[in-house]
């Protein structure tokens, strides 16, 4: 509606290593559901993730020196859209307020934060927000391209419209809420249950048991980095752990779209 085209360009087929947009350059991440830094003018702003994916914060600094960047700390909410970014010295530098799907509310910035909704990247010319294989439209509540995996009962839906609960970083399948809970306790699941829904996806190229193995290996830190070796919690927070493992072990075999073995 009267916005000129924007030529971008790709490593290879899909959308999920985008290499520029325009005057921006991109460098894709195996971590998160968005490019792991983006450079416009000069001017980068480098994403930093734990394991798992989550956005931890961000630095901008200049492309030629990044030694030279400053660092934003990231305080999101339990589908990891960023609230705040603060300072190494504790000031909130910016704020963010958002409905239920992801329209900005509001949002005061002393420093430019593509990173928002979801720990995805914004895109500045389109507004849709960058979700790992597919681009999310937060107006319209859903995906603009359809699940590639075929484990959505429906082809565009975000986090099986949820997403007070739920979120979907990897754009490849509802998460943990098909069939497995989003979190033990103080122990949060999602990161890891969306990371292997996008391993069982067709662009994958990892096996289904090695799949389920970083699934089970990944679910079992989680519930050692919630729990103290003194809290009970801790060895039934892992019982449930095994549990989740042999249900994609018996039930997973169907829902399996890679390019690996099946076994």
């Amino acid at each position: 509606m009267g916005s000129s085209a924007v030529t971008s360009t790709y490593a290879k087929g899909g959308n999920s290593e985008r290499l520029t947009a325009g005057t921006t350059s991109f460098r894709a991440s195996l971590l998160g559901p968005a490019p792991s830094s983006l450079t416009v003018g000069g001017t980068s702003t480098w994403s930093v993730r734990d394991p798992n994916g989550q956005l931890l914060g961000i630095r901008v600094g200049p492309a030629t020196n990044p030694g030279a960047a400053s660092s934003y700390y990231v305080f999101a909410d339990q589908v990891d859209a960023v609230r705040q970014l603060v300072t190494a010295s504790g000031a909130v530098a910016n704020s963010y307020a958002y409905t239920a799907f992801g329209v900005v509310r509001s949002a005061t910035e002393a420093v430019p934060n593509p990173f928002r909704y979801g720990g995805g990247l914004t895109d500045t010319g389109s507004g849709l927000v960058k979700l790992g294989i597919r681009f999310y439209d937060a107006a319209l509540g859903s995906f603009t391209q359809v699940d590639p995996t075929g484990l959505d009962d429906h082809a565009y839906a975000y986090a099986s419209a949820n997403p007070i609960s739920l979120n979907d970083p990897t754009g490849a399948a509802p998460g943990c809420n098909k069939p497995s809970p989003t979190r033990y306790g103080k122990a949060n699941f999602t990161p890891i249950c969306n990371n292997h829904d996008a391993c069982y996806s067709g662009w994958s190229t990892q096996s289904r048991l090695d799949c389920d193995k970083n699934f089970h290996r990944s679910l079992q830190r989680e519930c050692r980095r919630a729990y103290g070796w003194a809290e009970l919690s801790r060895y039934d927070c892992l019982v449930v752990t095994d549990l989740m493992f042999n249900g994609v072990r018996i039930g997973g075999k169907r829902a399996y779209k890679g390019r690996g073995s099946k076994f």
